[in-house]
Formats: C-alpha cells, structure tokens, sequence
C-alpha cells in the first residue's frame, strides 16, 4: 500500500510545484536558488528531485515545499494536497511509522546531497588546477592537466545530469582524485 508520501509525489510533479510556488525553470529545467542569493541558476530538476549545486540543499517536492514554507513534512503534504487538489484523505494524520519512514528516506537523501556538492567541489576545485596548469608547460602538473582536464570536465557534467547514477560509476575514480590531490598538498608542505 503507498503512503500519502508517495502518492503526493505521484501526483504532484516537482517542476508543477516550482512553477506553482514562483521558481522559474528554464528550458533545461534549471533555476536560481530559491534558498540563497547566486546570479547563476544552480538550483536544477531532473527525475522528480530537485537539487541546488550552490547550497547543496535537495530532495523531492516534498521538501521542496517543506524548505519554502518553513514546515513539516505532513504539513507540506496537506499544502500539496490542497493546492493541487490530489484528492487523498488527509481525516487521519498519518502513521506513527510512515511519518518514521519517510524521515528516514530524507535524511539518507540529505547525506546523499552532501556527497554531491562535495563531489562537485572537489572535481571544480581540481578542474580549475588543471586548466591553470595547462596554460604553463614549467607547472608540475601540466603534463596531468594535458591527460585528466577533458575527464574531469565530463565528470562534472555527468555529475549535473545524474547525480545517482555517477555516484554509482565513477564514486572510486572521485576518491581517487581526492587522496592524490591531499597527498600532494602533504607533500608540498614538506
């Protein structure tokens, strides 16, 4: 059986709620924050989650409107469902469980988005040390910057595109990148 949870994200879309409560998506479903001041549109949907590579703040529409209005996750899900006229019973407040449950998905989903922007930190971070490094044939890392600067500009982009699915392909290859890149900060120290 879905819970109320569920089926408000089966009838609710989120670029339906953006449009609904003021974020102006465009055309690549990508918008200014509405969480923190930028002058770029970081704030990006894809799949029915919403994630802000600027804040790092994410999640489904649910928390879209629980981070918009200041509120709980069942009153979210009545303001939904009120605006939107989904038509579920909201006479009794949900389960003790449900409400348990769906905590649980989003606090998972919130370690998750952190992961994101600190994976998109380390690879921007790493790709402006290599554009730099490409411009100087005497910088130490030119001749890694000729090898990894094209690999590391489509890690970014997969990573905007679909946050899971890279996690799941290159979560190794970003470790990797990160312990060489503190090692050599180590050994520049010395």
């Amino acid at each position: 059986m879905n819970s109320r949870f569920d089926l408000i994200k089966q009838r609710v879309s989120i670029t339906d709620a953006c449009r609904m409560y003021g974020i102006k998506l465009n055309r690549t479903k990508k918008a200014r924050c509405p969480f923190h001041s930028e002058k770029e549109g970081s704030f990006s949907v894809k799949n029915d989650m919403w994630h802000c590579f600027g804040c790092g703040a994410g999640g489904d529409v649910i928390t879209l409107v629980q981070k918009l209005f200041n509120l709980t996750p069942y009153e979210a899900l009545e303001k939904l469902n009120y605006d939107f006229h989904a038509g579920l019973d909201m006479e009794h407040k949900p389960e003790r469980q449900e409400i348990i449950r769906y905590r649980q998905d989003q606090k998972l989903k919130e370690q998750f988005d952190r992961w994101v922007k600190n994976t998109f930190d380390v690879l921007s971070t790493y790709f402006r040390e290599l554009h730099f490094a490409s411009q100087n044939p005497d910088h130490p890392l030119f001749y890694e910057a000729l090898q990894q600067i094209s690999k590391i500009d489509y890690f970014l982009e997969c990573l905007e595109e679909n946050p899971l699915e890279f996690y799941k392909v290159y979560k190794g290859a970003v470790k990797d990148i990160e312990r060489r890149r503190i090692e050599r900060s180590r050994l520049q120290a010395i």
